[in-house]
């Protein structure tokens, strides 16, 4: 049993490899997905504007992940994911109320910031989790590290978005 064998010698590193996914995790699945229905019902956007917007973010997504993996290498794959983490926590303040002003090009700046964000730190991350584990449990470590991580900070983020906006416009 893999799992039973990797959480035994390596269980802390699996934790924080982990919880070090969670908010970049909660990230992609709150711009990818949750802002689909925010955009189409909150903001009255039609469904291709979102869509568009969306896949031109998507392409800025793919650019910034091979810049920053290659980056990375010169400023420390760690410091970088850091890095990352720290300016998530200022893009998230911003978020909604760039996209609140109902302004298609701001909405494509908050979404691509976003999502720029994310490349920063998933650029380095299969370096950095890879390098956490021995090579006996190095496949196995950074996929349950990956699967808890999405499963624990982004597969909930659209539910307690949507509970969190219609408590809000019910108030």
């Amino acid at each position: 049993m893999p799992v039973v064998d990797l959480f035994r010698s390596e269980a802390r590193a699996v934790l924080l490899a982990a919880g070090s996914y969670l908010s970049i995790s909660a990230t992609g699945y709150l711009v990818i997905v949750y802002f689909v229905s925010y955009a189409t019902r909150n903001l009255q956007f039609s469904l291709p504007v979102t869509l568009g917007l969306l896949q031109s973010a998507a392409v800025i997504f793919a650019i910034s992940i091979l810049f920053f993996a290659n980056r990375s290498d010169v400023i420390g794959r760690r410091r970088m994911m850091r890095w990352s983490c720290g300016i998530l926590v200022i893009a998230s303040l911003v978020f909604f109320p760039l996209i609140d002003t109902r302004s298609v090009p701001l909405a494509a700046l908050a979404v691509s910031f976003m999502l720029v964000v994310q490349g920063m730190y998933i650029g380095p991350q299969a370096a950095v989790f890879a390098e956490l584990f021995p090579a006996a449990f190095r496949y196995s470590g950074a996929s349950l590290s990956i699967t808890l991580g999405t499963l624990l900070g982004g597969a909930i983020t659209p539910f307690v978005a949507e509970a969190l906006f219609s408590e809000k416009e019910q108030s």
